[in-house]
């Protein structure tokens, strides 16, 4: 008896990390819109204060993520991935993915979408979930009765699914990219988990979904403007992963200290004040507004074209910055663009509603090369369970079509440049 109501008692410690997850997903959430809506008063005071806060900002950032917390740059979703393809997953608990670095990511996060930068917060939840969910576990449980890495794979998936408010997207995001048959064991608990931090997650924002439709929900357009628009959305998805994993690195000038790199990113920062003027602040952001926007048939939005490969421009541009951030989101709002454009010329009325969202799940599909996942990310946020199955199937089609452009996706590429390549074998 004792030993069940041990065994029972570190389960229950174990579930408790899932609940810091979303708590954690809370404040970074709530950090986002203090800083988009401070970023957009800076903006519609002066527009040209961008070509000071831009450039400034992401060299600090820059500058501060190398000297502070280097593990912390970029979206987070690679360094997770390492430490589940590499295992020995306690020696990393103070490097790719410690609390510290979680930390200072939040805080750089936050920073960087108060200065304008087309980045998400999704991308990072899953190193700051996985760090979480790790470090609780293996410091407040005596006994570890779950595999290290199971506990990093619930963690990450945690992060997204609180981040997304989407418990089914976060769990087949575990099997889909981070588990495999090899590192993912204890799947029900797994589960559990997932589905116990975005329900907290939920709860703590009270139901609400940034992408929430308010129209009825929409007919399916034809069927030859669904598979153009998906390959489309797939081919510029394959294409923003092949810069963003290939171009870049042989074509970027390379840095070698910090001060450098500090200097690039305030020479992209001042392409994208440039950029952000230009479009009078359309740019800016994660994007996820002008998506609620045009999902939801905004007047103001029917004259927004060209948003997508605008939007699409700036992200590149954010990335090759180097400073912590995801393009989770501003995923979405590329292909709510892509799929806004596409309404406007061949559908009328509310039918235009299901094309947006199709673009927005057939570009997040060719990004992370997930199918599965997109299509539940964008069916869960905006409610259209009724048109899953179409959705899933332009999904499928939008990954294929970026698979010609680049085989892997873009995690995959940044993970292996983090996992060391072993010695050669001696004779």
């Amino acid at each position: 008896m004792n030993k069940l109501l041990r065994r029972t008692f570190d389960y229950f410690l174990i579930a408790l990390g899932p609940i810091w997850v979303a708590l954690a997903m809370y404040v970074l959430a709530k950090g986002e819109a203090w800083a988009l809506g401070w970023n957009r008063v800076l903006f519609d005071s002066n527009p040209y204060w961008m070509l000071v806060v831009m450039p400034l900002g992401f060299a600090l950032i820059r500058y501060s993520t190398m000297k502070l917390a280097p593990q912390a740059a970029g979206s987070g979703i690679p360094q997770v991935m390492a430490v589940i393809q590499m295992g020995r997953v306690r020696t990393y608990l103070n490097t790719l993915i410690s609390p510290i670095q979680a930390v200072f990511k939040t805080i750089f996060v936050i920073i960087g979408m108060l200065c304008g930068a087309s980045i998400g917060r999704e991308g990072p939840a899953v190193q700051i979930g996985a760090a979480i969910m790790a470090n609780w576990s293996m410091n407040a449980v005596r006994r570890i009765r779950v595999d290290a890495r199971t506990l990093v794979i619930i963690g990450g998936a945690a992060g997204l699914a609180s981040a997304f408010t989407t418990p089914l997207a976060g769990a087949m995001y575990a099997f889909e990219e981070l588990g495999s048959r090899r590192h993912f064991r204890s799947r029900a608990f797994a589960v559990l988990c997932i589905v116990l931090s975005a329900w907290a997650s939920y709860r703590l924002f009270d139901g609400y979904s940034p992408l929430a439709l308010n129209v009825p929900v929409p007919a399916l357009p034809t069927v030859g403007v669904l598979v153009v628009l998906c390959v489309l959305c797939g081919l510029l998805a394959g294409a923003m992963t092949w810069i963003m994993g290939f171009g870049l690195p042989r074509f970027m000038p390379k840095t070698n200290t910090p001060l450098q790199a500090a200097g690039l990113a305030a020479a992209v920062g001042l392409l994208l004040a440039i950029l952000a003027i230009v479009t009078q602040g359309l740019t800016l952001g994660s994007g996820n507004g002008v998506a609620y926007q045009m999902l939801n048939l905004d007047p103001a939005q029917d004259q927004t074209t060209g948003f997508g490969l605008l939007k699409w421009l700036s992200t590149t541009l954010s990335f090759a910055t180097g400073i912590p951030g995801g393009i989770l989101a501003p995923s979405l709002s590329i292909g709510a663009g892509v799929g806004q454009d596409f309404s406007l010329y061949f559908v009328d009325g509310q039918d235009r509603v299901f094309l947006i969202a199709a673009g927005m799940a057939a570009f997040l599909a060719g990004v992370i090369q997930a199918p599965l996942t997109a299509t539940l990310v964008v069916v869960e946020m905006t409610g259209m369970y009724d048109h899953i199955l179409a959705m899933l199937i332009m999904s499928f089609l939008a990954s294929w079509s970026a698979h010609l452009l680049c085989r892997t996706s873009l995690y995959q590429v940044l993970m292996m440049r983090l996992i060391p390549t072993p010695p050669p074998a001696k004779p």
